[in-house]
């Protein structure tokens, strides 16, 4: 079995559409009382001015824009849940779970701030709570192919390599272009020791990510990984 240092290497997916689904609720559906109906308006149109500036990767005007919505009006969970996001992406932990948790108290069915709350106790190095989130989240939607990912790399970090690969394959079929999994399928497959796996997985994940600039960093690596392998056969 290969060392576990490269846990160091792997990534949590942010919910980068995560906004989409909440961009435009329907005022008149809303389930506001009348006296409250102002304030909530008021509100929305500062929530609506998050989603944009999320749009924009202004996060801290996206920040800025869904806590005034919340100090407006405090029982929005929609805006709560923007307002956890932000915070996570802002590295500020404490204050995005205290947010998608009050989120999740307002509205149980927006499964999403589990994934972010799974993200949260990652971020903190907690990778059992953060597994018990992603799974939360995966009873609503079983085709979610980020957290899928994320769950994977929590398992990994448990040193459950098998039941990772598990679920960055889940991931794959729900998203084959998800080209991060093969990255991190490849490190789980050296956990197991299975070289050629590996190498193959990281052959797959150079192609894929060819040319992307963001990719960069993680392409030396694996291109790094895959030569110390093919050395480490050349020397048994």
């Amino acid at each position: 079995m290969f060392p576990m240092w490269r846990k160091t290497a792997l990534l949590i997916a942010v919910l980068a559409a995560a906004a989409a689904a909440y961009e435009k609720p329907e005022l008149e559906k809303a389930d506001i009382d009348p006296e409250d109906l102002a304030r909530f308006k008021e509100a929305y149109t500062f929530y609506l001015d998050g989603i944009g500036f999320e749009k924009e990767g202004s996060w801290v005007s996206a920040s800025q824009a869904y806590r005034k919505a919340v100090e407006i009006y405090r029982n929005y969970p929609d805006a709560l849940y923007g307002l956890g996001r932000m915070a996570l992406r802002l590295g500020r932990l404490d204050e995005a779970e205290d947010a998608l948790r009050e989120a999740l108290t307002l509205k149980p069915e927006l499964h999403q701030a589990h994934t972010e709350l799974g993200s949260v106790h990652y971020r903190r190095g907690d990778y059992n709570k953060a597994a018990l989130e992603y799974k939360d989240a995966l009873k609503h939607d079983p085709d979610d192919a980020v957290t899928r990912y994320n769950l994977g790399n929590a398992y990994r970090n448990l040193d459950k390599p098998k039941d990772a690969l598990e679920e960055y394959e889940k991931a794959l079929k729900r998203e084959p272009d998800y080209v991060d999994c093969y990255y991190n399928m490849a490190l789980a497959y050296e956990d197991l020791g299975k070289v050629e796996e590996a190498i193959a997985a990281y052959d797959k994940f150079i192609e894929m990510a060819g040319d992307d600039p963001d990719q960069q960093e993680w392409v030396n690596r694996a291109k790094e990984y895959k030569q110390s392998l093919r050395e480490g056969e050349k020397g048994e």
